[in-house]
């Protein structure tokens, strides 16, 4: 296992290296020693921009070799020697006094220590979610020992049950670290999720910084991160938490663009949200929301749109090949028709699932051995926000983003075809995971927003 664990180490260095290089043209930093104040951010951007590269190679029919990956990091990497850059680099974070420094670094530590737990847990556990071992570590050994996309699993009749459609930022991530490992270990590879989510909290405090004060932003990052549902989820090693991850950096970076106007935010938020696009399918109806909001929003406070169309634009590029090839090899699912989901009579015959489906969902998203209290203090701090001058503009937004993401999930189970009760019970706990990781993330965001006393933005009800 120490080989192993070595492997999977170098990859992820492979995925810095990458991210530090591309993080400089997008904005994120300018000379060397403001790059360790980026770092996190720079991590994650590399795991997003290589696994979106990674994909795209399997589609070209390439295998993902050491070499191959090597190269792709080395080209990502080289950006950052390009003579470009889309703007300035993160702020400073907010000044404060020693006292309030060491109560921050105090709860930081706490929430370090918590996940060096998780790490030795996981790097010894073996996989034991049924998705795990039945899809996407499946599709990750397949890569590794056909060499490739073959198409006798990855387009074959047999395998259909397997999802063939769902995209594949997972299964590439996962053969990258077998690649550089030298074999296929299911014990160690679901510690990548362990490294992706150090940097996802990493990445969250970077990116607000210099919004939030640290004696509260750090409270807020430990609630979510010791929140028992994203461990067992780390442990499941499936994509519902990858995608809940970038997800909420997206919608992060994209709040952001809409208060600063800065560049480097519109790229950030093109980066995850390709990346949540890519990792899987379920992400497709969320990054779409997330747009409208942003591009509504945007018209209301006349701020540039055309960054966030070239933003969206620009995270097509990572799912918009792969639903190419699935429709090319016939992949698509036989699922309900659109226009059956969307016509009135069909939904009106099906109302008895509304009840369990929203019984399901309040369940989950509220249930303290999961999430803890994220989501009734994120309701909480919303509900104040909006009667704050200051806050109003944040909490329209967020509550717009999350009510938004629970109501496609309702449509879903709405007009789905499977027994409700069963397909509940099974897939809620779940695919709330990317709504509560927004509450958690812009929860601290809204405490700062109402100890403000100038407004940072104009107010929306006046516009």
């Amino acid at each position: 296992m120490t080989r192993d664990g070595l492997g999977l180490l170098a990859a992820n260095a492979c995925f810095l290296a990458a991210g530090a290089g591309l993080s400089r043209p997008l904005g994120l930093w300018r000379s060397p020693h403001e790059l360790p104040a980026v770092l996190a951010v720079a991590y994650v951007a590399g795991v997003a921009a290589v696994g979106i590269g990674a994909t795209l190679l399997l589609l070209a029919g390439l295998a993902l070799t050491v070499w191959q990956v090597l190269l792709l990091c080395a080209l990502l990497a080289a950006a950052g020697f390009l003579p470009v850059s889309l703007g300035a680099s993160l702020d400073a974070p907010l000044p404060s006094t020693r006292s309030v420094r060491r109560l921050a670094a105090a709860v930081a530590a706490l929430l370090g220590i918590y996940l060096l737990g998780l790490l030795a847990r996981s790097w010894y556990e073996p996989l034991f979610h049924w998705d795990a071992w039945a899809m996407w570590t499946l599709k990750a050994r397949a890569i590794v020992l056909l060499d490739g996309l073959d198409l006798r699993v990855f387009a074959a009749d047999a395998y259909r049950s397997l999802h063939l459609d769902y995209p594949l930022f997972v299964p590439a991530l996962e053969a990258i670290d077998f690649r550089f490992m030298g074999r296929i270990d299911t014990r160690v590879v679901d510690a990548q999720f362990w490294f992706l989510f150090v940097g996802f909290l990493g990445a969250a405090a970077q990116l607000l910084r210099d919004r939030v004060q640290a004696v509260v932003l750090w409270p807020a990052l430990l609630l979510l991160g010791i929140a028992p549902s994203l461990a067992i989820q780390l442990r499941w090693s499936i994509a519902d938490f990858p995608l809940a991850l970038f997800f909420g950096l997206a919608g992060l970076a994209g709040w952001r663009y809409l208060e600063s106007g800065r560049a480097p935010f519109a790229a950030l938020l093109a980066l995850f949200g390709g990346a949540a696009w890519a990792t899987k399918r379920e992400g497709l109806a969320f990054v779409v929301l997330l747009y409208v909001v942003l591009l509504v929003f945007a018209l209301v406070r006349r701020a540039p749109v055309v960054p966030l169309v070239l933003a969206g634009a620009a995270s097509l590029v990572a799912i918009l090949p792969w639903r190419i090839w699935v429709r090319a090899h016939d992949l698509e699912p036989a699922e309900l028709p659109l226009g059956k989901a969307v016509n009135p009579s069909y939904l009106l015959d099906r109302t008895d699932r509304v009840g369990p489906a929203l019984s399901g969902l309040a369940e989950q998203a509220f249930k303290p051995g999961w999430w803890l209290a994220v989501l009734p203090l994120f309701l909480v701090a919303t509900a104040l926000a909006l009667r704050s001058r200051n806050g109003r503009p944040l909490g329209i937004f967020v509550l717009c983003l999350v009510g938004l993401m629970f109501a496609s999930l309702l449509w879903a189970y709405w007009g789905d075809r499977p027994e409700i009760d069963q397909h509940v019970a099974h897939t809620a706990r779940r695919v709330v995971t990317s709504a509560l990781v927004v509450s958690g993330l812009f929860l601290p965001l809204l405490a700062a927003q109402l100890g403000r006393h100038e407004p940072q933005s104009r107010d929306l009800s006046k516009e």
